[in-house]
């Protein structure tokens, strides 16, 4: 860490889509001089393999970090050389939907998150989950997701997908990034709003696009998608 930049510590330690969401926050403190530290789940921390960029360190919350012991505090904290920023809570100080009250916490639009949203991709191990799935050249497709939630507390959203197709579906053997080339592939994709929707918005796919709803043991956890309405760019056909 360059000893001259100020720190910026992010709580915001899952789920995938909402770390995917907020990079433009991460860029908007770089470019002030700040080395952003983002702590994640044990669990993600595959994440830093994927996303490589300056300015920002991605770490275990159980490792030991800069400004630690404010992490988990529910309050924005801003000193001369550090900011703590609590995104995880962003909806119980503001007051408003969790995903719309990111943003705001910090004074910045989330327009154009996309562009700051950028990975590597690892063909390696695209290659090798396109040999498991044993898709060969030409097949014709249909990816779905019916997964959410961060583990262990997993869920699977029931679906109903259309008869006759090769059905390809995640598994968490591979990382979502992984499944760049199925994505782009597949004649349909049937996903869960989750956080393949926000790698979706950064490849060239199919223009049929399902998200269903975020359903955990029978109960819908929101009455519509206005809480992501303002999120995507891609033409999604939404499924309650």
């Amino acid at each position: 860490m360059v000893n001259d930049k100020k720190t910026c510590l992010i709580q915001q330690p899952a789920g995938l889509g909402d770390i995917f969401f907020l990079q433009k926050v991460a860029s908007h403190f770089i470019s002030n001089n700040y080395h952003v530290v983002w702590p994640v789940l044990d669990s993600y921390s595959w994440v830093i393999d994927y996303i490589e960029r300056d300015g920002i360190t991605f770490c275990s919350e159980e490792e030991d970090f800069p400004y630690k012991e404010y992490y988990n505090n529910r309050n924005l904290i801003i000193k001369e050389d550090f900011t703590y920023i609590p995104l995880e809570c962003a909806d119980r100080i503001l007051n408003i939907s969790p995903m719309k009250a990111k943003y705001p916490l910090v004074y910045l639009s989330s327009d154009g998150w996309q562009e700051h949203f950028n990975f590597k991709r690892n063909m390696q191990r695209e290659s090798a989950l396109r040999e498991k799935l044993n898709i060969d050249e030409g097949d014709e497709f249909v990816f779905v997701n019916d997964m959410l939630g961060s583990p262990p507390s997993v869920f699977q959203r029931p679906m109903n997908i259309p008869d006759g197709c090769k059905v390809i579906r995640n598994s968490f053997d591979f990382q979502p990034f992984d499944y760049c080339w199925v994505l782009e592939n597949a004649k349909e994709i049937h996903t869960v709003e989750t956080c393949f929707c926000y790698i979706i918005e950064k490849l060239n796919t199919t223009d049929k696009l399902f998200m269903y709803s975020r359903m955990v043991n029978g109960k819908q956890q929101h009455a519509d998608f206005s809480y992501v309405d303002f999120i995507y760019g891609k033409k999604w056909e939404t499924i309650q």
